[in-house]
C-alpha cells in the first residue's frame, strides 16, 4: 500500500497538474478571444475582461480542488478530505504566484508550465501535509477529552 506521504503528493501533483494546465489552457484561449473581439465593433467593456479573467483563473483550480476532495474522501475521513483541499484552495493563489515569478527565469513555455507545477506542487504540498497533520492532532486530542 502507498505511504501516506506519497499518496498525498501524489494527489496534490495531480491537481495542480489539472490546474496549471487549466489555467494556461483558459490563458491563451482568452488572448485568442481578445485577438477575435478586436475585429469585431463592439468591444467587452474591461470590467467584462476583469470578471472572465477571474472566473478563468478560479475554475480550473476548483475543478482540481473538487477533484482532489472526492479522491481523498476514498483514503482519509471526511474532516481530513476537507481540511486538506481546503488548505490547498486557500493556499493555490499564493504559491501561484510564487510559481509564477520563478518561471519567469524558464527558457520556454513548457519550461515554463513545468516550472509553475513543479513549485505550486511543492509549496502546496507542504501545506497540506501540515494541515493533515494538525487535523490529526485535533482529533486525537478531541478523543482523548
Amino acid at each position: 500500500m502507498m505511504g501516506d506521504k506519497t499518496f498525498l503528493l501524489a494527489r496534490v501533483t495531480t491537481a495542480s497538474l489539472i490546474g496549471t494546465l487549466g489555467l494556461f489552457t483558459l490563458g491563451s484561449l482568452s488572448v485568442k478571444f481578445k485577438f477575435v473581439s478586436m475585429q469585431f465593433e463592439h468591444q467587452p467593456t474591461a470590467g467584462i475582461e476583469v470578471l472572465l479573467a477571474a472566473l478563468w483563473a478560479c475554475l480550473p483550480f476548483g475543478i482540481a480542488t473538487w477533484w482532489m476532495f472526492r479522491v481523498l474522501k476514498a483514503r482519509y475521513s471526511r474532516r481530513e478530505a476537507k481540511a486538506v483541499t481546503t488548505a490547498f484552495a486557500v493556499f493555490t493563489p499564493v504559491s501561484l504566484g510564487v510559481s509564477m515569478l520563478l518561471a519567469e527565469g524558464a527558457g520556454s513555455f513548457v519550461g515554463a508550465i513545468i516550472s509553475v507545477v513543479v513549485t505550486n506542487t511543492l509549496l502546496s504540498f507542504a501545506v497540506c501535509l501540515f494541515r493533515l497533520r494538525m487535523t490529526r492532532h485535533n482529533e486525537k486530542t478531541e478523543q482523548a477529552h
